[in-house]
């Protein structure tokens, strides 16, 4: 199956334990792909696996990889919540394709037809006339009966062929999944989802797989009390905890450069990981380093409160326009540094003999009014606005694309399972009394680190950030094996 020696093991614990396996997956250790191998196998054993996971855009990355390893998989959920690109695979795509949808449809029509002569206005209405309106109405009753139990067959036909079945975790409480039970349940980014979430789609199996890392994003919890008393702790947090003996750890990254990897493997994964041979030593340019702190401390670069954008309560968002320039003129920089005097372009766009294809980018801050501010600077650049892709480019309610553009600029939740070849992080908090709010969740930090194929820049305050060990450490990871700049060298 082309599988490395800790995806064989994870894929063998998965077919083998009897009631609880977790697959543990640190950024590009190809949890997915791990996932869909042992579904795989599981479908050669039973009828149909049941696959969720904690929101749409996971369910539906699911369904797509599952599809394109050719199984039948049928896709549960709201039709106008599922990406467009497994559009086919859901229930509603497949019944409107399915040969009987057309007999039931003519049923269906009849029977309104029957109603509407039923309905029909007449100014004399006798006895004969009575009857004949009981009739129709009987006969329409007796057609719908007769469509709805056609297509509960055709929809029960469809689901029982299924090989696999794939829905959000709430999802899977659909009435069409009620009277059905599986032999295996496997949840997907366990590690994000609420533990009484999970627990809708395992009451309907007799085996559960978590797969998952609970050293990224951590799922949201609102209420301070309920985090308080434990719903932050996740399900999969738990079996780690309590079924050591059941955990798989893949251990072989396909991402990042070795230097972007080390750091969060030394301080997150006990030093397990090693990187693949492909991408170790991949570089963007041999002069230039995988990892670099740009330092702002003594440069007055303090940040700022704003109403956040787009807000609906009103809430106040830091930014620092100041980190901002820097990391616009250190890619700039980057850039020239990579085509060298010729001009630079998207590589989505043709490339003439004298331009030179960039590489995809990544502008990552934990707080929304940064990422605000810096869509603001690069669309005002002339030699960026071409390159750019915004949050504010798509529908609100369409789902971020997986599809790689020369530059993307979000939020490090916003920018969640994706990957660039460079990936800046602008820190934002600077401040004389060292405060660093939400940057405490080393989690979040961890997901923004390792998004990054070849190249890594943090921007941030070493004299604010300093005072913490997870920032203090970073800071001394990069001094050793990466660059650490000053904000001087990029002032103009």
């Amino acid at each position: 199956m082309g599988l490395n020696a800790s995806q064989q093991t994870a894929v063998h614990g998965i077919v083998e334990n009897h009631d609880i396996t977790v697959v543990h997956g640190p950024p590009g250790t190809g949890k997915t792909t791990t996932l869909v191998a042992a579904i795989q196998l599981l479908c050669t054993r039973e009828n149909t696996v049941l696959v969720a996971a904690p929101s749409n855009t996971a369910a539906d990355l699911l369904t797509e990889r599952l599809a394109g390893s050719g199984l039948n998989v049928v896709r549960i959920g709201n039709i106008s919540r599922v990406d467009d690109n497994v559009l086919e695979h859901t229930l509603d795509a497949i019944l409107a394709r399915h040969p009987e949808s057309k007999n039931i449809k003519k049923v269906k029509i009849q029977a309104a037809e029957y109603r509407r002569q039923a309905r029909r206005y007449k100014r004399s209405f006798n006895a004969e006339d009575r009857r004949e309106r009981e009739h129709l109405k009987t006969q329409a009753r007796e057609l719908e009966s007769w469509a709805n139990t056609l297509e509960d067959r055709l929809v029960d036909q469809v689901l029982t062929a299924a090989q696999a079945i794939t829905c959000t975790l709430v999802g899977a409480a659909h009435p069409l999944l009620d009277k059905r039970k599986f032999r295996t349940c496997v949840i997907d980014e366990a590690a994000q989802a609420l533990e009484p979430a999970c627990w809708i789609p395992i009451v309907k199996c007799s085996r559960v797989v978590l797969a998952g890392d609970p050293f990224q994003l951590p799922p949201t919890v609102k209420s301070l009390d309920a985090a308080r008393a434990g719903l932050s702790t996740t399900l999969i947090e738990r079996c780690i905890e309590m079924l050591p003996d059941r955990v798989s750890l893949l251990t072989v990254q396909y991402r990042m450069h070795q230097a972007i990897m080390d750091f969060s493997n030394q301080y997150f994964y006990g030093g397990a990981l090693a990187a693949h041979a492909s991408v170790a030593g991949r570089v963007l340019s041999p002069e230039g380093a995988a990892v670099t702190f740009i330092d702002t401390a003594g440069c007055g670069f303090e940040e700022r409160l704003q109403q956040s954008s787009g807000s609906l309560h009103r809430a106040l968002s830091r930014f620092n326009p100041e980190e901002a320039l820097i990391v616009r003129e250190h890619l700039l920089q980057l850039l020239h540094q990579c085509s060298g005097e010729q001009p630079f372009m998207s590589s989505n766009e043709g490339n003439s003999p004298h331009e030179v294809a960039l590489p995809s980018i990544g502008i990552l801050s934990p707080y929304r009014e940064q990422v605000t501010y810096l869509e603001q600077v690069f669309q005002e650049d002339p030699a960026f606005s071409h390159l750019l892709n915004t949050r504010n480019q798509k529908p609100s309610n369409e789902k971020p694309s997986n599809q790689e553009t020369t530059l993307t600029i979000n939020t490090i939740d916003g920018f969640q399972g994706q990957e660039r070849d460079v990936i800046y992080i602008s820190l934002v908090r600077s401040n004389p009394k060292h405060e660093i709010g939400f940057l405490q969740d080393y989690r979040r930090m961890n997901v923004a680190m390792t998004r990054a194929r070849m190249v890594l820049v943090v921007i941030g305050d070493s004299a604010t950030i300093g005072n913490n060990k997870f920032y203090q450490a970073f800071l001394d990871y990069c001094a050793a094996r990466g660059a650490y700049r000053t904000a001087w060298e990029f002032m103009r």
